[in-house]
């Protein structure tokens, strides 16, 4: 089977999933049988296990281990294999329980693996929420379905104010317990609908959807308290947010982004310490596509 098939078949519910597995075990060993002993089909049963034990886990790969060893082992019965001692036979059934076992066991641990490397590429190890590639992968999804039910969107595009002095006069370890402290007034003030990133230095990111410009201005609001109860200890430090509502939602993070930092630049250029608000029927493009200089 393809890739594709196979990934369907492993999102299947357990009733279904289960039942393929059980169909896919039984045809190897109908095969064996009827193919006879002289022809081994044994690597085939490992299909089943690993198939199992990559899409459910080790406890699912554990249960049809059992079913592939039982089912070579009735083959074996069937096909009238002999043996010098009937003591073989459950010797020869037990060695490839403990391999299948093995093969789940090997199976489950890297795909717990892989997991647990998607996730951390995803993330930001220094507040724990999502970094920009986690954003951009997280946010699509959000995006299309907004498109499709007409909904409207809005962005954040959050930047602190003042941060490089806290690296300058406290050090790089109280930015990043500063950094941490944002990203915590951010989850805090958004839905759980909604996703929060850092997108790299001391610039920030949200996306709302289902969200108007009403609704935007109550969370943006929120945000604010939040951040300024957590930066308490650096009343220097605040935060400039542009928040840009679209109608229409783009069909790229990056359009929706470049929208935000639009607006958040005007804060910046307009004192800092504050939100520009702006609902988008579609989004613009500057005349010169260059991004505005941080003042």
């Amino acid at each position: 089977m393809d890739a594709p098939v196979v990934d369907r078949l492993g999102r299947l519910d357990p009733m279904p999933f289960l039942a393929v597995t059980l169909v896919l075990v039984a045809l190897v060993g109908m095969a064996e049988y009827s193919i006879g002993s002289e022809v081994s089909l044994s690597a085939f049963y490992l299909a089943p296990v690993c198939f199992s034990a990559w899409y459910r886990g080790w406890w699912y790969g554990a249960s049809f281990s059992l079913a592939s060893a039982l089912a070579w082992l009735a083959a074996d019965v069937a096909t009238g294999h002999t043996y010098s001692h009937v003591g073989l036979l459950f010797w020869n059934g037990a060695v490839r329980l403990a391999f299948f076992l093995q093969s789940a066991y090997l199976v489950s641990q890297l795909r717990d693996h892989l997991a647990s490397e998607r996730r951390l590429a995803r993330m930001d190890p220094a507040t724990g929420i999502l970094n920009a590639r986690g954003l951009d992968e997280a946010a699509q999804p959000l995006l299309a379905l907004s498109r499709r039910a007409h909904s409207p969107l809005t962005m954040l595009y959050i930047d602190l104010d003042n941060f490089k002095e806290v690296n300058d006069s406290f050090g790089h370890a109280e930015g990043d317990r500063l950094l941490k402290l944002v990203a915590d007034a951010l989850t805090r003030s958004i839905r759980q609908s909604d996703l929060a990133a850092r997108l790299g230095g001391d610039e920030f990111a949200v996306v709302l959807p289902a969200t108007d410009s009403a609704g935007a201005r109550a969370i943006v609001e929120r945000l604010r308290h939040h951040v300024r109860e957590g930066l308490a200890p650096h009343q220097s430090v605040t935060v400039s947010i542009g928040a840009a509502t679209f109608a229409d939602p783009p069909s790229t993070l990056t359009e929706a982004i470049k929208a935000a930092d639009r607006l958040m630049y005007e804060v910046k250029n307009g004192g800092k310490n504050a939100a520009a608000f702006e609902t988008l029927a579609s989004v613009p493009q500057p005349p010169d596509g260059v991004r505005p200089a941080r003042p």
